[in-house]
């Protein structure tokens, strides 16, 4: 026999098979229970969030929302937004969309009411008074002032 040890001998195990519609019998532990729908919804999530596209998702709803707001509160007229006050969002837009905030930027141009159309670098240059060389124009001018702000305050030190 060759499963014996002191004169006893040993059946080998008869194989278990389970029909995947039966629970496992009650001598059998369950090694790996069936995941439940909200093991499955936070794997989701997770995998969700590791890409990055979870964040893209909440901020397309966000700005959906939004949206649904600002039509249902449109039904009087909104107030004039100033012309300073649209130049300073454009600023702002710039600066979040070269920064990659670019959901972040959908939500601000909803918000203003401003459309997802942008001025041209061109003419923020031209309102601003600055030229642009070949150093500026790969920053956002919000860069571009701070700095010239900067420079200016270690000037008068």
């Amino acid at each position: 026999m060759p499963n014996s040890a002191a004169g006893f001998a040993f059946r080998q195990p008869m194989p278990v098979v389970l029909n995947r519609h039966q629970p496992p019998p009650a001598f059998m532990p369950a090694a790996y229970p069936e995941p439940t729908q909200l093991d499955l919804l936070e794997a989701v999530k997770e995998s969700l969030h590791k890409d990055g596209r979870l964040e893209k998702f909440k901020a397309e709803l966000r700005s959906a929302v939004m949206s649904i707001l600002s039509k249902n509160a449109s039904e009087e007229e909104p107030p004039k937004v100033p012309e300073e006050t649209k130049f300073i969002n454009e600023l702002i837009r710039e600066y979040l969309s070269w920064n990659g905030y670019l959901y972040t930027e959908q939500i601000l141009a909803a918000e203003c009411g401003q459309n997802m159309e942008r001025l041209s670098r061109d003419v923020l240059t031209t309102k601003l008074g600055v030229m642009d060389d070949s150093r500026t124009a790969k920053i956002p001018l919000l860069y571009y002032i701070v700095s010239a702000f900067q420079n200016h305050e270690t000037e008068e030190s």
